[in-house]
């Protein structure tokens, strides 16, 4: 943005005027009375700021420029001579800038809404992949959660029964025992107050005892016999 030197107005740059001095960094417009017509004609203008840089008094060869006059201070019913009207240069304005101007606002609003819808419908879908992910993450831990919490019943229900049989097992292995010792007894015949002899076969011992009260006793009737 240029701002005018004489004014402090903003100026166009279809409107700007340059000040032909090379040192010179200044800006005008048609402020300091110049016409288009007259702008025309002009090639070396000088601004008044430059204008006003001459010796302060000839006598002393003082190069002491003059205080330039501040903007409000500008002459503003100054006519320009011919002389002047010769030395600037007009910039002649261009009625598309504008339009051009206004034209590329436009593309950039409709690139920026562009770009803003497509981020805002990536962002959504990305959003929503994301959360069906996670949804899915927190059913299967859910599931999974459940399936444990039926593992751990399971198996301590499991470990119940086993305890369970355990102690069953520990019962019928005792009443077993016991009855086969008595199994075992039930053939069992003590004979008693029989003479110790070394030399004596129990099995003739006994076959004989048998014999002598009239029960009839074959050799294969008997499994063992032994002293006591």
């Amino acid at each position: 943005m240029t701002v005018c030197s004489a004014c402090n107005k903003t100026i166009k740059s279809a409107d700007k005027i340059i000040c032909s001095r090379k040192t010179c960094s200044s800006h005008y417009h048609l402020c300091v009375n110049l016409t288009q017509e007259n702008d025309k004609k002009q090639t070396a203008w000088t601004c008044p700021l430059c204008n006003n840089v001459r010796p302060k008094d000839t006598r002393d060869n003082s190069k002491t420029p003059v205080k330039a006059l501040s903007p409000v201070e500008l002459p503003t019913q100054h006519h320009a001579s011919d002389e002047a009207s010769t030395n600037v240069t007009f910039r002649k304005p261009t009625s598309t800038s504008g339009q051009e101007y206004n034209q590329n606002q436009e593309l950039r609003n409709d690139i920026r809404a562009i770009i803003k819808e497509k981020l805002n419908y990536t962002l959504r879908a990305l959003i929503s992949t994301e959360f069906q992910t996670i949804s899915g993450l927190e059913t299967s831990v859910s599931f999974v959660s459940s399936q444990y919490e039926d593992l751990t019943k399971l198996m301590m229900s499991n470990s119940m029964s086993l305890n369970s049989l355990k102690d069953e097992n520990s019962v019928l292995r005792g009443n077993l025992t016991a009855r086969h010792q008595q199994w075992v007894r039930l053939q069992n015949v003590e004979i008693i107050d029989v003479p110790d002899d070394a030399e004596d076969d129990t099995a003739n011992i006994v076959l004989s005892i048998a014999k002598h009260i009239g029960v009839d006793v074959a050799t294969n009737d008997l499994e063992f016999d032994h002293r006591v």
